[in-house]
């Protein structure tokens, strides 16, 4: 997104509700979303300028209840985005329906990409009274995963993803 759309809750929120739009017209589940993709114009319409972010969350837990399958959020450049009040307004919002997701549908998780420590942007979330060591989706804690994929498995993966995408990825391996 351009600094531009960091403005102002109108134009954040416009602009990522395209976004979410172009990306889902992309995807598999088109056809399961469609009326809730011609349902953004609408809103936007119908809000104008006050087409918020508490608009955005309404329509992004509406899509993540009527979504066939879960939704993970990816957000990258986050260095690059948090001096923005708008963005940071964002993150709040998000750390609260990720935290009520038994109260609201909302992604299934959620990726901050491109981010440095994420320490540094809690920081500029919170208020110094509210600074603890963990962040709004304990992602700062170490934790053991087991990452040891077979041929088999990652094949596998891959056929799933082709499956959906249709990307044309040759998969192919020896044994």
């Amino acid at each position: 997104m351009s600094e531009a759309e960091f403005e102002n809750q109108f134009e954040f929120s416009t602009a990522l509700i395209y976004a979410m739009k172009r990306a889902l017209k992309r995807t598999v589940y088109y056809a399961n979303l469609k009326e809730y993709i011609e349902e953004i114009d609408k809103e936007i319409e119908r809000f104008g300028e006050r087409f918020n972010l508490v608009k955005l969350f309404t329509m992004l837990s509406d899509m993540c209840a009527d979504a066939p399958k879960l939704i993970v959020l990816i957000v990258d450049e986050v260095d690059q985005a948090f001096n923005n009040q708008v963005f940071l307004d964002f993150l709040t919002q998000l750390s609260y329906y990720y935290l009520n997701k038994n109260k609201f549908a909302t992604f299934q998780s959620v990726i901050l990409a491109g981010i440095h420590d994420i320490r540094n942007l809690k920081q500029k979330i919170r208020p110094d009274s509210e600074h603890k060591h963990n962040s709004p989706w304990n992602i700062a804690s170490d934790f053991d995963a087991n990452m040891n994929f077979s041929t088999d498995d990652i094949s596998g993966i891959l056929r799933e993803y082709e499956f959906d995408f249709h990307t044309g990825i040759y998969i192919s391996y020896n044994t």
